[in-house]
């Protein structure tokens, strides 16, 4: 698995009142992709918590490792007991903020390419 290649994707389906600044979904989706000359190794996780502060550019997420999915059982039973040992190391973290918060509109849908800055917490460390 050293060649894994890890693409974070936080779908924000945005859950909050309308004069917070705060924003959170129980939604958010996180997958990771591996490819090598065997098989390629994806995973999807659609159970992530994520908050976002739109004043600050402060950026969370946090995911339970045994809801990643794989397209082969046997792929998720050696993820879960061998690598990331979901039973002893159950969640995950990111811990961010986005740099260049200044480049977004948060009140007007779209795409946004942003910079972010942060500690990612995967098996203990």
């Amino acid at each position: 698995m050293k060649q894994i290649k890890i693409i974070i994707i936080l779908l924000v389906g945005v859950y909050s009142n309308s004069t917070a600044q705060v924003h959170f979904t129980k939604n958010g989706s996180v997958s990771f992709f591996s490819s090598t000359a065997m098989e390629d190794i994806k995973a999807d996780n659609n159970q992530v918590i994520s908050i976002i502060n739109t004043a600050t550019g402060a950026l969370q997420f946090s995911l339970l490792n045994n809801a990643f999915h794989f397209k082969k059982a046997l792929m998720e039973e050696h993820f879960n007991d061998d690598y990331i040992e979901s039973s002893k190391y159950p969640k995950s973290a990111f811990v961010s903020s986005i740099t260049n918060a200044n480049a977004v509109n948060f009140s007007t849908d779209g795409n946004y390419n942003v910079i972010v800055s942060g500690k990612l917490s995967i098996h203990g460390v």
